[in-house]
């Protein structure tokens, strides 16, 4: 048989963590980027549920296999159904 199995070797975190972000909903890998989608993240102007448009967070792998937060993508548009994600 062939014994492959996942093994964990980091636990990303977004640069602004809040409750009930979601951060990692949805996760999106290419090399050494990495793309993590947070649902609810307060990142719209308004307030309560009208700030959680929510974020796509990009992270990127450095040459001794940290990774680091690179951009933040989120919208200022006040939509509580948009939840921004990938």
């Amino acid at each position: 048989g062939n014994d492959q199995h996942w093994v964990q070797t980091a636990k990303l975190y977004s640069g602004d963590p809040s409750t009930y972000e979601f951060f990692g909903f949805s996760v999106a890998i290419e090399g050494n980027t990495a793309f993590a989608g947070a649902i609810q993240d307060g990142t719209g102007s308004g307030t309560g549920a009208l700030s959680r448009t929510g974020a796509v967070y990009v992270m990127q792998k450095d040459n001794l296999g940290e990774w680091n937060q690179k951009q933040k993508i989120c919208t200022l548009r006040q939509n509580y159904a948009f939840y921004f994600y990938i």
